[in-house]
């Protein structure tokens, strides 16, 4: 038969401790996923949204389009609504020359109008 050494039965609460250990060491785990995932990143600013700083940033965006369309040089020569119909189906025969047939499709769906 088999004899039980004392140190056989002292090994035994060893074993409890390094349960106990791996518990501790899951608990830690567990305290330092929670500290990172309640961590928030920062922003720098909205991408949208109705904030004063959103506003006052769309403001001067405008202001410099603005600047920049007024610094232009645009033509300033007058034409009649007949002239641009004129300038308008020479485009559309030039994209017909081009076998552009896709811009040239829009064009023909409808001739331009004034209003007013």
């Amino acid at each position: 038969m088999f004899r039980v050494s004392p140190q056989i039965i002292e090994e035994k609460p060893k074993i409890d401790n390094i349960e106990k250990n791996q518990n501790r060491s899951v608990a830690e785990t567990d305290k330092k996923s929670t500290q990172i995932s309640e961590e928030k990143p920062e922003y720098s600013h909205p991408k949208v949204g109705l904030s004063l700083k959103n506003l006052k940033r769309k403001k001067q965006e405008i202001e410099e389009r603005n600047k920049i369309l007024s610094s232009r040089k645009l033509p300033e020569d007058p034409f009649t609504f007949d002239d641009f119909i004129l300038l308008w189906n020479n485009y559309k025969e030039k994209l017909k020359k081009n076998h552009e047939k896709n811009l040239l499709s829009i064009l023909n769906s409808d001739t331009p109008k004034i209003e007013g």
